[in-house]
């Protein structure tokens, strides 16, 4: 018999726990998820000291440590200590005057542990990050009318002296509300102040009125007598492709009625009528809200609102990029108020040794007020982007959202009164648009969501747009889906979809509502000669080439009706098919031609645009929205009370 020794058992057990404790000890220290190691730096720009440790939020920091401005430990925290899973954290309700630039060669998160910089979840309200200068200074009002330039107003103007190298296009605030330009033509609505209707007309061939790339002359309004009158003006006028520009007037000769500005840098139309503004001086304003600077003396005249210029707050856009990520990696940046900038979040790659940024999410932000010449509140170029859940509302002269990369998803955002376009893919792979609401971008060039330039398999689906210069246009893009969106031109656009040429591969078009047309027409260049396109199960105001089937079509124009596909079919009565269209509302109504008449696409998708599954009848509905039908209501009467006890 073999007689084990006690002791030899209990070393071998010693031996065992050791390893086990060894192992648990190298769980812990190399496999914990280092978001345990992160840490929270508080900003607080109100009450912050960038001397304090910013650990907490009684020794928050006033300055985001890359922001030009930070200093002391906020300056010196070294991007080898950020590390993945960090948060700055932006105190609500603040105003944070400044902005920063993230280097993202330095710093970055890893995949799933990204950094977070966050405006909200320190307070109740959004951090307000502001790239305004309040004006201070004593305001005058106009003493004379010669004094104003002769305007019949001038007892309602005010001015004041700047100090600081400002040009008039800058962008003046009273309160939070735009100062606008003073203009004449006056614009119906002066946030689209360059709308072709909004300037005055110079007609094709007219003698007397004519148009050069540096001069305009008019008779009928240039009757000044005074050479220098226009002295610091600007001109607005329309050139190709179908942009305006803005130009100094270096000049006036009363004698033939000209004036005289910088080129306009563009070619002007000599086949049709032409259309120009003049705008920023003193002589122009007429209205509550309206301003002229005049930049040679540095003055500043306003019409306050409610004629009161002590009641108001006045500031000028003095800074260009709020929040700009160069090369990041694994970054969110959410919950902000970002206002009067020319820019708000751009996430890019900013030029050579500069990586592409990866894994970028940018949510729950509202962007608003921005002053630009063509630019954009949001820009991503990314891989892996996601732009979720942001408000972008008055983007003047400016883009709402610019996005190009691989795998970038544009969803479930608001962009509301863009002057150029609203949501825009440029050089986009693999990319989504999706559940985006867009309206109100209305100036010149402006269009609702396009996609442009080399994109390739692009999906646009559930957007609700309207009330835009054209809801949706593509060029120059590869295979692309256009399924479930709401597409209202609001009786002013000609084509609610417009394609301007260069499209390759396949272009598949199901299921949307295609309404407003001013001309009940869609239209692709070269439709059928350098792609396919497939149109089936939409509501449209017109058709388009390629295989067709099953829609129905709310005009009968362009003989419609005599070349209709298999399943398809017109009725112009929108109130016919739509529960309230006068108020856009275009679900199905009971009984509409549209329920269970569209063919089974469920290769491609299988929901609705509110995400209602397809069919809910014994067939595909043709449009955006599937009919639902209501629940009956339960006519049962209660059953009578049993076993009850009187007291």
């Amino acid at each position: 018999m073999k007689i084990q020794n006690p002791n030899l058992k209990m070393k071998n057990n010693n031996l065992k726990l050791n390893i086990i404790l060894t192992l648990m000890i190298f769980l812990v220290v190399f496999l914990l998820p280092k978001i345990s190691l992160a840490t929270t730096y508080y900003i607080d720009f109100e009450n912050g000291s960038d001397n304090n440790d910013g650990l907490s939020p009684n020794t928050a920091w006033k300055h985001f440590p890359d922001d030009g401005n930070a200093s002391g430990n906020a300056r010196s925290l070294k991007h080898d200590k950020i590390r993945p899973g960090d948060t700055f954290l932006f105190k609500g309700g603040v105003v944070y005057r400044g902005n920063f630039y993230i280097d993202g060669r330095f710093s970055y998160g890893d995949p799933g542990n990204p950094i977070v910089v966050k405006g909200d979840g320190w307070g109740n309200e959004k951090a307000i990050i502001d790239g305004s200068t309040l004006i201070t200074g004593s305001w005058q009002k106009c003493p004379s009318q010669g004094f104003c330039a002769n305007n019949p107003n001038w007892n309602n103007i005010y001015y004041i002296d700047l100090t600081g190298n400002y040009s008039f296009s800058q962008g003046f605030f009273e309160d939070d509300e735009f100062l606008w330009y003073a203009q004449d033509p006056n614009p119906a609505e002066p946030f689209f102040y360059d709308r072709l209707e909004y300037l005055r007309r110079i007609p094709q061939n007219d003698p007397e009125i004519k148009q050069t790339r540096t001069s305009i002359t008019d008779p009928r309004y240039f009757t000044q007598s005074d050479p220098n009158f226009w002295q610091g003006a600007y001109v607005i006028a329309w050139i190709i492709p179908n942009v305006t520009a803005i130009r100094k007037i270096t000049g006036y000769d009363p004698s033939t009625h000209t004036i005289y500005h910088e080129d306009l840098g563009g070619d002007l139309y000599t086949d049709r009528d032409s259309y120009y503004s003049v705008l920023n001086h003193v002589s122009l304003i007429d209205t509550p809200g309206e301003f002229a600077f005049d930049e040679a003396n540095k003055k500043l005249y306003v019409w306050p609102r409610n004629n009161n210029i002590n009641s108001h707050q006045y500031s000028i856009r003095t800074m260009g990029d709020a929040i700009v990520a160069s090369g990041v990696k694994n970054i969110n940046i959410e919950g902000f108020i970002i206002q009067k900038f020319v820019m708000g979040i751009r996430v890019y790659q900013t030029g050579g040794g500069v990586p592409v940024p990866e894994n970028v999410v940018i949510k729950n932000n509202e962007l608003r007020k921005f002053k630009a010449d063509d630019w954009y509140a949001i820009q991503a170029g990314a891989i892996n982007g996601l732009i979720e859940n942001n408000k972008v509302i008055d983007a003047y002269r400016a883009v709402g959202i610019l996005a190009g990369g691989d795998n970038v998803i544009i969803r479930n955002n608001f962009v509301s009164r863009a002057s150029r376009q609203g949501i825009w893919f440029m050089g986009a792979k693999n990319s989504t648009i999706e559940n985006n609401i867009v309206e109100k971008c209305k100036g010149t060039h402006a269009n609702g969501i396009s996609v442009y330039s080399n994109s390739e398999n692009i999906t646009v689906r559930n957007n609700f747009v309207t009330d835009s210069n054209i809801p949706f246009t593509m060029e120059n893009t590869k295979d692309i889906n256009i399924y479930n969106n709401v597409f209202d031109a609001n009786e002013e656009s000609i084509y609610p979809i417009a394609g301007w040429g260069g499209m390759t591969g396949v272009i598949n078009i199901f299921n949307n509502t295609i309404v407003g047309s001013a001309n009940d027409a869609l239209f692709i260049r070269d439709c059928g000669v350098t792609n396919q396109v497939f149109f089936k199960n939409n509501i449209s105001d017109g058709a388009l080439c390629g295989e067709r089937s099953n829609n129905i079509f709310t005009n009968n124009s362009y003989n419609i009706g005599s070349n209709l596909y298999p399943g398809e079919k017109i009725e112009t009565d929108l109130t016919k098919i739509f529960v309230n269209p006068s108020n856009k509302d275009f679900h199905l109504k009971a009984n509409s031609p549209a329920i269970n008449t569209g063919v089974n696409l469920s290769n491609y998708f299988t929901t609705d645009k509110d995400g209602i599954s397809r069919p809910q009848g014994s067939a595909w509905d043709i449009g955006a929205y599937e009919y639902v039908e209501a629940a009956s209501p339960d006519t049962t009467p209660p059953a009578a009370p049993r076993n009850l006890t009187i007291i």
